[in-house]
């Protein structure tokens, strides 16, 4: 790499200005006391980062849709000449469909040049929710004004090169029907009651819950939503229970005995998730289901 390629590489992967980011809610205690807040910068900053980094002659975005998913890819010109293009898929906001996955798909595939990356290691913050289960609009940490760098959390730093996999188009797999019975051969087997009972950490009878434990900052109640990356959604029993695989599974998929540990009961699975364009589902579900299980879990894009 010449000098200044690094230079520009450098740059992008400056760690993000703290007056750029914002606060939204990532998920809430059971209670619904108090809530997770994830950072992210808004596409005007992702902008000024390429135009200030890259020239703004030096850059481009383009969009195109597979199926029902938006990619955005983001076209660099290096000052040796080299051209590089990164893409990723982004998800529909609540406020506009289209213009939502637009702006998400274009930050999503900025974070492949260093742009927010750092937002991924960003310790958690928690914030109380007022009656109606809402923040602040303008919400900030205490003591976020101060001149004291981010707070890492001890994660990946800004400069780190590993990236979440580019979304691909699906692979060809069993066939749907060969997929669907042996789904349901698998949900007729399975003991619901056993599952429900098997899942649920209970002491005297009633489920476990956090509505009377104080939170400490960045402390994430025992049943905090996580998301649960690259999973196959494989069958779904008659009580609602998942059968997720992880990606790396390579046993059975019909055989309950070796697939058992893999069923997560409705009531641990959350509202959010995320079909991706090679089959596979991005799921949120209770933080001590997902470990208890041994899927691998990570932050969801701060965007």
């Amino acid at each position: 790499m010449s000098n200044d390629n690094q230079l520009v590489t450098n740059a992008l992967n400056d760690p993000t200005p703290k007056e750029r980011i914002k606060f939204r809610i990532g998920f809430k205690n059971r209670s619904k006391t108090k809530a997770a807040m994830l950072a992210y910068v808004d596409a005007r900053y992702v902008m000024d980062k390429l135009d200030e980094s890259v020239g703004k002659e030096n850059w481009s975005a383009s969009y195109s849709i597979i199926g029902k998913v938006m990619f955005c890819s983001i076209e660099v010109k290096w000052p040796d000449g080299s051209i590089t293009t990164k893409s990723d898929c982004g998800m529909e906001t609540e406020v506009d469909a289209e213009k939502g996955q637009a702006s998400d798909a274009f930050k999503r595939a900025a974070v492949h040049y260093g742009i927010g990356r750092d937002l991924y290691s960003m310790k958690n913050y928690w914030a109380d929710l007022d009656a109606g289960g809402y923040v602040d609009r303008d919400w900030q940490p205490i003591g976020w004004d101060s001149q004291a760098p981010l707070d890492s959390g001890g994660g990946d730093s800004a400069s780190s090169t590993t990236t979440r996999p580019v979304s691909q188009p699906p692979t060809k797999e069993e066939s749907a029907a060969k997929l669907v019975a042996k789904a349901d051969k698998i949900a007729e087997s399975l003991p619901d009651d056993d599952l429900n009972a098997e899942n649920s950490p209970k002491t005297g009878g009633t489920v476990k819950s956090d509505d009377n434990v104080k939170l400490n900052d960045a402390t994430p109640p025992e049943d905090d939503l996580v998301m649960v990356k690259n999973l196959r959604n494989q069958a779904k029993s008659q009580k609602g229970a998942v059968l997720y695989l992880p990606d790396t599974f390579t046993g059975d998929k019909s055989n309950y005995e070796q697939t058992k540990n893999y069923w997560v009961g409705a009531q641990f699975i959350g509202k959010e998730s995320q079909k991706m364009m090679n089959g596979l589902v991005n799921v949120t579900m209770t933080r001590w289901v997902a470990e208890q299980k041994g899927y691998k879990i990570e932050d969801d894009l701060p965007f």
